[in-house]
């Protein structure tokens, strides 16, 4: 008599003429039903088998419930060191049933034969039809590396295989590079400033060769080191922050391309930037400099984006991509769907040495049209759902064609919505909210948000990696209190697009607030570094006091970034928000939001917009008796209003003067009129009142030991000293002036009170000494682009 074979999978034997499971030399006893169950699904490996299917074979003709079968599977569960979470052996299939998914081999009569495997892996890793873009990126990476910078832009749909394509590139760089990723992040029109480069910058600081490249940022690049603090003591931040004073975009888009010359001559550099439809503008800007540059550099940056979300957002990336594509000075490379030939490849690919019928191919590319997403997964839906089955090692059809029709999705939103519907409650609940933390997020955040231990979330994380490929591992994340967890990335934005619109928005609102919560608190005293993050999560938690707190920290973020646009954005969100404030928290923010708008305006050049904010401001503060703060917003319009319209400004600054003149405090009536006082010097001419008042404020200002209003009147007080010919006078205040500007951070004080001595040095007879000064100032002023002091 023929023994019965003996069934191998990993440590284990599973001896038929026996009964036994044996793990190694050690015998594991199993109860006869428990060890029949067990038989079964090893029989049927990589097969979906439903509970009715183990009942008919274990049970026949007895009707026992489901717990029975439980039970059964409880105990193999734990024979084996299986659990219900981590499923190494024993796959749960939600409400269809279960499948043995270890690699199954069997020895009979001493010869050990493959049992029939199913597929490799998850048939993410076939990429199709690929091979002349391939061929495109490893051109364009030859030329790169010849010092002849490459801007490509990867283009097309969502799930079309940007990332696959990268992927493949990255698996095999064709020379010794330094590689890094940057992903843009959906915040709704609130990206951070520059965030993805940062992103990129930080893992080359940290990288093997960190200690050089942060050497280069220091010298080529240093309005790009101080954002990154946490590469810096305190001595070097403080030194940095004194070099920078009146540092602007022009700038920072300067110093990155030189320092990336530098660090290129060494190393040829791949930067990827992925999901650029959700980039800032300040990226794009450097983007665009990058290619224009002429000079050598060893760089290939990738960039992918879909077109699609380009157009309905109105986003500036259409032009700036035409425009570097019309000078040549970029390239664009669409990937285009998949043709049915094409999805016969990869069907062959997927399953070799198995036949599928002709029919079902065409079956597949008319549902997928062709997309590479939704081929793959449909293909594993096939799979799950008993439709394509191994036997004997061949794969093939199992069931009509017309049945298969009916059971598959008509769109790929419809396909991860399947998908996500078999997963265990528990997986899903997980996977659901880290959707609300977004594409990448961290167990910690999940955890918290849904009041489970993390160990827990890591568990059912875990799972969604090996065994669903809805997920993806990412580095470990430290926050700043000590915590510990690992970071998990979504496979596509899809996946957390479809997982995120599954949640009510009651819960959806509720999860926003518990994982802002719980991360701002980690962060502590650095909760300004991840300001725009908890913005967003407390806009949607429909927390408006804590959005507008964290939108204003994230205005404050992009303006040391000089990222001026996306700070008016972050204010003028800030402001749609104050409305849906009650009115005794109302007045404080509004206020502050204008005053802080007005003034990035102004930076930007933009003097209409911020007269209009100082008018805004100047006019609830005086409706709501708050006399001085409309008094400080009328000279400040009164400023902005000096480059538009001479006659406006003299009569804001008289509207703030008899303001004034209504308060008792005879400080403000003094600080008040010195203002004026320099005004009226400029448009009206001397006016022995005029310096007088301005001597005053200055007297003032040192009684009270405010050096914050001390500074900006001693340098109006050395152009008047300079028109009374007392010029070593004037010289001395606006040495002081140039001092307390530096303190102070104040680049346009700095340049101003610059100008006034080289007015009195000038006057004074001492040219030379004039010169001097006027070549520090100028110095400054062209190599941080303030041109109009530089003119």
């Amino acid at each position: 008599m023929q023994p019965a074979p003996q069934w191998y999978f990993e440590s284990f034997r599973l001896d038929l003429d026996g009964g036994c499971l044996w793990r190694d030399t050690e015998m594991i006893p199993l109860r006869p039903k428990t060890f029949a169950v067990l038989v079964y699904l090893v029989d049927h490996a990589g097969q979906l088998v439903s509970k009715q299917d183990l009942l008919d074979a274990v049970w026949p003709q007895i009707s026992v419930g489901d717990s029975v079968l439980k039970a059964c599977l409880h105990e193999i569960r734990q024979a084996l060191g299986d659990t219900a979470k981590s499923q190494q052996f024993i796959r749960t299939v939600h409400r269809r049933g279960y499948r043995f998914i270890a690699p199954v081999s069997t020895a009979n009569v001493g010869e050990v034969a493959q049992a029939p495997p199913s597929p490799a892996g998850h048939g993410t890793g076939i990429l199709v039809d690929r091979e002349m873009v391939l061929d495109q990126l490893h051109a364009c990476w030859k030329r790169s590396r010849q010092g002849e910078r490459q801007i490509v832009f990867i283009t097309g749909e969502a799930g079309i295989g940007k990332t696959a394509v990268i992927e493949a590139l990255m698996m095999a760089p064709p020379a010794a590079a330094a590689l890094v990723l940057g992903q843009c992040v959906e915040q709704h029109g609130l990206g951070e400033a520059y965030g993805p480069v940062l992103e990129m910058l930080g893992k080359l600081c940290r990288d093997a060769d960190g200690e050089r490249i942060t050497s280069v940022l220091r010298q080529h690049a240093p309005t790009w080191l101080v954002q990154m603090p946490w590469l810096l003591d305190d001595s070097d931040r403080e030194m940095l922050q004194r070099e920078l004073l009146g540092a602007t975009r022009e700038r920072m888009l300067r110093e990155l391309p030189e320092a990336l010359e530098v660090i290129s001559h060494d190393t040829p550099l791949i930067m990827i930037l992925e999901d650029l439809h959700w980039s800032d503008y300040a990226t794009l800007d450097l983007i665009a400099v990058l290619a224009r540059r002429r000079a050598s550099m060893r760089l290939l940056l990738i960039a992918t984006y879909r077109p699609v979300e380009v157009i309905l957002q109105n986003h500036p990336l259409r032009e700036v991509k035409q425009d570097l594509v019309l000078r040549q000075q970029g390239i664009e490379v669409a990937l285009e769907l998949l043709d049915e030939k094409a999805v016969k490849a990869y069907l062959a690919a997927r399953f070799p040495g198995s036949y599928l019928p002709e029919a079902l191919t065409r079956l597949i590319y008319r549902r997928t049209n062709g997309n590479p997403l939704f081929l793959v997964h449909l293909t594993e839906s096939l799979i799950t759902q008993g439709f394509l089955v191994n036997r004997g090692g061949t794969w093939g059809l199992e069931g009509s064609l017309e049945a298969v029709e009916m059971a598959l999705p008509e769109t790929l939103r419809q396909m991860i919505e399947q998908q996500l519907r078999r997963l265990e409650p528990e997986a899903l609940r997980v996977l659901e909210t880290a959707s609300v933390v977004g594409v990448a997020f961290t167990a910690a955040s999940v955890a918290a948000a849904m009041a489970w231990d993390v160990e827990t979330v890591e568990e059912w994380c875990e799972q969604l990696v090996h065994q669903q490929h809805i997920l993806q591992p990412e580095a470990v994340r430290t926050w700043p209190d000590g915590t510990v967890s690992a970071r998990y990335e979504f496979c596509h934005g899809l996946f957390q697009y479809v997982a995120y619109q599954r949640i009510g928005v009651a819960r959806r609102m509720r999860l926003h607030q518990r994982i802002g919560e719980r991360v701002e608190a980690a962060y502590g005293a650095r909760v300004a570094e991840i300001a725009a993050e908890l913005a967003m999560h407390y806009r949607r938690g429909q927390e408006p006091s804590r959005a507008v707190r964290y939108l204003r920290l994230a205005a404050e973020n992009a303006s040391r970034r000089y990222a001026n646009r996306e700070a008016v954005d972050f204010l003028s969100h800030a402001l749609q928000l104050v409305d849906q404030l009650a009115e005794a928290e109302y007045a404080t923010p509004y206020t502050a939001i204008l005053e802080q708008r007005g003034m990035v305006y102004r930076m930007m050049g933009q003097m209409q917009a911020a007269a209009e904010d100082f008018t805004a401001l100047a006019a609830y503060a005086h409706r709501h008796a708050h006399t001085e703060a409309a008094i400080d917003a009328l000279f400040y319009r009164a400023g902005v209003l000096s480059w538009l319209d001479r006659d406006q400004c003299l009569a804001t600054v008289a509207e703030a003067v008899a303001l004034s003149e209504t308060l008792q405090d005879e400080t403000v009536r003094i600080y008040s009129r010195s203002w004026a006082g320099y005004w009226h010097l400029l448009w009206r001419g001397w006016q022995d009142a005029d310096a007088q008042a301005c001597a005053d404020a200055v007297a003032t200002a040192r009684q009270a030991g405010d050096r914050a209003l001390l500074g900006p009147h001693i340098g109006r007080y050395a152009y008047f000293r300079s028109l009374q010919s007392a010029y070593p006078e004037a010289c001395e205040a606006a040495e002081e002036g140039i001092h307390l500007a530096r303190e102070a951070g104040d680049a346009s004080e700095f340049l101003l009170c610059h100008f006034f001595l080289a007015w009195s040095l000038l006057h004074w007879g001492q040219w030379g000494e004039m010169q001097r000064v006027l070549r520090d100032g100028l110095t400054m002023a062209e190599h941080n682009g303030h041109h109009r002091w530089a003119m």
